[in-house]
């Protein structure tokens, strides 16, 4: 039997931007389920130093047999180089997310090297000075377990650690965590335990 869900990324935290200063942030979450079309949502955050910044991407509801997967992942960006129109920015950066859940990394370095090659090669929106991801993640799930860490409370979610180096010349190596759970439909609001995870030395598994 399905369980309905909804995907959500709620926000994120910066300990040290990519910049010298300010990042200026685009966000992009896209879920698939099996080989249905991806759905995503993008959106502009702006300038933005360290501390907490929300984001309140939320996308659903789909249906998860048991049987069935799931696939998430999200980029930051940060594109404040020569700017750049707006919409076409988030536009690339959506065909790039969309791509990428349909393929399989061995890690996450993989994933976010693949994100700015298809940037580029969809409108050549990375130059140069500090330019680039900032956070990258995918995930995939089975319905089974799904519906197992979801069990309890209804929900479940992660805060995720990525610590993404950056060009010469520009600040030490950004550091985000970025926080997004999942919520069975009948549930309301988040009230799953939230678990931290460092990624940077480990592959894209779900635990």
């Amino acid at each position: 039997m399905a369980i309905t869900y909804m995907v959500a990324l709620d926000k994120f935290h910066i300990s040290t931007t990519r910049s010298v200063h300010e990042d200026t942030d685009y966000v992009t979450l896209t879920v698939q389920v099996n080989q249905q079309p991806p759905v995503n949502q993008t959106i502009f955050v702006g300038n933005v130093n360290d501390g907490d910044h929300p984001v309140n991407l939320q996308l659903g509801p789909f249906d998860v047999g048991p049987n069935d997967t799931l696939a998430l992942n999200y980029v930051v960006l940060n594109k404040g180089h020569g700017n750049g129109d707006r919409t076409q920015i988030e536009d690339g950066l959506a065909k790039a997310a969309t791509a990428a859940i349909v393929a399989e990394f061995p890690s996450t370095a993989g994933y976010a090297s693949f994100i700015l090659k298809a940037l580029g090669e969809i409108i050549g929106v990375i130059d140069a000075d500090c330019d680039g991801n900032c956070a990258a993640q995918q995930f995939k799930f089975s319905g089974a377990e799904l519906e197992q860490k979801s069990s309890s409370t209804g929900s479940f979610g992660e805060t995720i650690h990525d610590e993404i180096e950056s060009q010469d010349g520009c600040g030490a190596s950004g550091q985000y965590d970025v926080t997004w759970h999942i919520l069975r439909v009948a549930p309301v609001g988040f009230t799953g335990t939230e678990v931290v995870r460092d990624h940077r030395d480990h592959p894209f598994t779900a635990q």
